[in-house]
């Protein structure tokens, strides 16, 4: 066989088997990932208090076909009051497949409900991990309002402590075994500006941010310690 030709049939291949491995991640061809139970239940057990904030109360649950379209495992939705402010922020946090994750990004679920985007996307970074952790921020007004009721949508992904917005997700998560993704929400009242809620959400984000990576090393350290004992 010449040079030539083996050259072209290992292009092929490559061209062929590598989308169809990320694929085969996406739609977990290759079956489901051990872990993404055990994500599931941390999900579930993430703490009701963290700095300022403490659950006031839970939020309306996903439809049950809502998360088989997004592919999730596991999931808590929230809000959380500043014990000092009195600020509410809405957390949507969810485990599940990347790919069908992926596919549904905030900005597009948002807009298909008829909201109104302010201004553009925006992206702000929280210090509680290393590498910094990044979101990006929205502003819309409410559907169908006659007043000025806006609110600010903040979102980022994770297959770690570190929550990213990268440019191409694709790329960077396609083939990740599980994925979380995280939305927190917080409504504007009529007097305050996109600065001021801005600086709500960040700081709930990197409270969260913080919140979250603890969770993640805790949850982490009890099989070392059962193991040890």
């Amino acid at each position: 066989m010449s040079k030539p030709l083996i050259l072209a049939l290992v292009a092929i291949a490559a061209l062929t088997i590598v989308p169809a491995l990320i694929e085969g991640s996406y739609v977990n061809r290759w079956g489901k990932p051990p872990d993404l139970a055990g994500a599931a239940q941390r999900v579930g057990q993430f703490p009701r208090e963290f700095g300022a904030w403490k659950f006031v109360a839970d939020g309306d649950p996903l439809h049950p076909e809502v998360c088989r379209q997004l592919g999730i495992e596991g999931y808590l939705s929230r809000a959380y009051k500043d014990s000092g402010s009195g600020a509410v922020v809405r957390v949507l946090l969810m485990v599940g497949q990347s790919g069908p994750l992926l596919r549904h990004p905030p900005y597009i679920c948002y807009a298909n409900m008829a909201n109104e985007q302010i201004g553009d996307m925006t992206k702000f970074q929280t210090a509680a991990t290393t590498p910094p952790g990044e979101f990006n921020l929205l502003v819309y007004k409410q559907a169908r309002s006659v007043t000025n009721d806006r609110f600010l949508v903040a979102y980022g992904l994770a297959t770690d402590e570190v929550w990213k917005v990268p440019t191409m997700p694709r790329i960077e998560f396609g083939a990740a075994p599980l994925l979380y993704k995280v939305q927190l929400l917080a409504a504007l009242d009529p007097s305050q500006s996109r600065a001021d809620g801005e600086a709500l959400i960040k700081q709930f984000a990197d409270d969260f941010s913080a919140a979250f990576r603890d969770h993640l090393k805790a949850a982490e350290q009890k099989p070392a310690e059962r193991s040890a004992t």
